[in-house]
């Protein structure tokens, strides 16, 4: 299972839930994708660290970003030229998906690319080209025993290079979820990934199921109509359902995020049901599973019962939901994938 979405996705609170209580009933077949260098401080990523990397910058889609890029599987590219740059990831020591027996590196390949240090469990394991006649995506694939494991890669300074990240994974049966969530994503932002790029590498992962959990980040898009929020998630859905056509689909609809009304008092969000209700109709089009994340919560307005509830389970910021906020939806969301299941 791929998910993509914004920061509640990308925080792996209710993705992680999804994946310990899906691996507990039936199999860790490990952690999955991880970005390698973190974007947000103290990156957190159930059962996994992602150290605090030095000499990495990144680009995603943004205010300095608006032309097709290439942001690879997940959105976000890490990019040094500087010698001793350097970013791991490893497995913590409590949690569910922390074993591996295969470890893949998902780097950019690019004429006249620099070299990276590849270092498993402290130990150099090959100095890597970059270059390349021609972009294409690059993949380094390591076995490795059936443990824990940490990934460290060092630039040498050659030349720049690019990295998107890390998949951890067992060769045992079992469940993967993967979290491709990126803080401050939005569906039509994936149409600026370039396409060859992002579908060499989504299909190595072979999903069974992707999942979509976009639109709170939209709320605030005022010179985008509905139907071009819709017009950009159908032309999404397309390129996904192109490279994993006999996957199966879902989309995540979007939280209630109250607005404080002139009176100061906590009022819904209008757009909040109207894109919800324009992803149940695209996902009706498209054969794909739609969960109501407005009726879990309540309806249009629930969020006001939300940032009352004890503990609470919305964050004051009025947008993001807190930890047993995310916990609870990470339940539920794994209750209704299972719904019919014998």
């Amino acid at each position: 299972m791929l998910v993509y979405g914004g920061s509640h996705t990308a925080g792996d609170l209710y993705v992680g839930r999804m994946r310990e209580a899906l691996q507990s009933r039936f199999g860790d077949a490990g952690h999955g994708f991880l970005p390698l260098v973190p974007w947000v401080d103290h990156h957190w990523a159930w059962g996994m660290r992602v150290d605090e990397a030095e000499g990495w910058g990144m680009e995603t889609v943004g205010f300095k970003h608006r032309d097709v890029g290439r942001y690879g599987l997940a959105g976000a590219a890490y990019v040094t030229d500087e010698a001793g740059a350097f970013a791991a990831v490893e497995a913590d020591t409590w949690g569910n998906g922390r074993d591996a027996s295969r470890l893949e590196l998902l780097y950019d390949r690019r004429p006249g690319a620099g070299s990276l240090e590849v270092w498993i469990d402290g130990r150099h394991v090959e100095t890597l080209s970059t270059a390349s006649d021609a972009p294409a995506a690059g993949r380094a694939v390591y076995p490795v025993s059936d443990n824990t494991h940490r990934l460290e890669v060092r630039a040498v300074g050659d030349g720049p290079v690019t990295v998107f990240g890390v998949v951890m994974e067992r060769d045992a049966p079992g469940v993967l979820v993967e979290n491709l969530g990126l803080v401050g994503s939005k569906a039509r932002h994936q149409l600026l990934w370039e396409p060859r790029l992002w579908r060499a590498l989504f299909e190595t992962r072979r999903p069974d199921l992707v999942a979509l959990a976009y639109g709170n980040n939209e709320t605030t898009d005022t010179h985008l109509s509905i139907a071009e929020h819709e017009g950009h998630l159908r032309e999404v859905m397309a390129r996904i359902q192109g490279a994993a056509p006999g996957a199966s689909c879902l989309l995540i609809g979007p939280t209630d995020r109250p607005r404080i009304a002139e009176d100061g008092a906590l009022v819904a969000r209008e757009v909040v049901g109207e894109l919800s209700e324009m992803q149940r109709r695209v996902a009706a089009d498209l054969d794909c599973a739609f969960f109501d994340t407005l009726a879990f919560q309540g309806g249009l307005g629930g969020g006001v019962a939300w940032l009352a509830h004890d503990p609470p389970y919305m964050r004051p910021d009025r947008q993001h939901l807190s930890r047993e906020g995310y916990l609870r939806w990470g339940e539920v969301l794994t209750r209704a994938l299972l719904d019919d299941f014998l």
